[in-house]
């Protein structure tokens, strides 16, 4: 078992791993290290992304303004120290209109949104976490899907494709497990 400092440490190695994996798919991301509001001795990282992959990013040779316009992919996450098992919680999204969603789409938690209207986005069921390699580039991947996605349905086109995606609740959990 890991016990406080030691466990602190394990934190900070690993979370500085997944974040320095993530930015060479997100070059947009900045991130510092925070107390948990949750617990005094727990320590956790705020991090901020475009989520726009640098794929995208060289093929469009946009620029960082370009990606935080009227269909920002701006996501902040918050990873303590339990996110690999338990995952982030994840922030984006400001202006997604739920009117033009399909509820069963609507992948975000209705009672979690900031005062600006950013929802807290759901990008996983809490089991699939563990089988994740880099949970905060898995869970920077699915918001920027998610996100596209979204801006997809509200401009009124037809998505290329169809989200993998779980139902709510319990009903999601077993059908992860499946």
């Amino acid at each position: 078992m890991v016990h406080g400092t030691d466990k602190k440490k394990k934190f900070f190695h690993q979370i500085e791993r997944d974040i320095s994996e993530a930015s060479h798919y997100y070059p947009w991301l900045t991130y510092q290290h925070v107390r948990s509001p949750s617990a005094k001795d727990m320590t956790a990282a705020v991090i901020s992304v475009i989520a726009v992959n640098k794929d995208i990013i060289n093929q469009t040779e946009c620029s960082k303004e370009d990606c935080i316009s009227e269909y920002s992919h701006q996501i902040i996450l918050y990873a303590d120290e339990n996110y690999q098992t338990n995952g982030c919680t994840v922030f984006g999204g400001q202006w997604i209109k739920p009117k033009l969603i399909p509820f069963e789409e609507q992948h975000w938690y209705k009672n979690m949104a900031l005062k600006d209207g950013t929802k807290c986005l759901c990008i996983g069921v809490p089991q699939s976490f563990a089988d994740q390699r880099n949970v905060i580039l898995e869970s920077i991947k699915t918001a920027e899907n998610l996100l596209t996605y979204y801006q997809i349905l509200q401009e009124g086109k037809t998505p290329p494709a169809k989200l993998i995606q779980y139902s709510h609740g319990d009903l999601g959990i077993y059908e992860y497990r499946k």
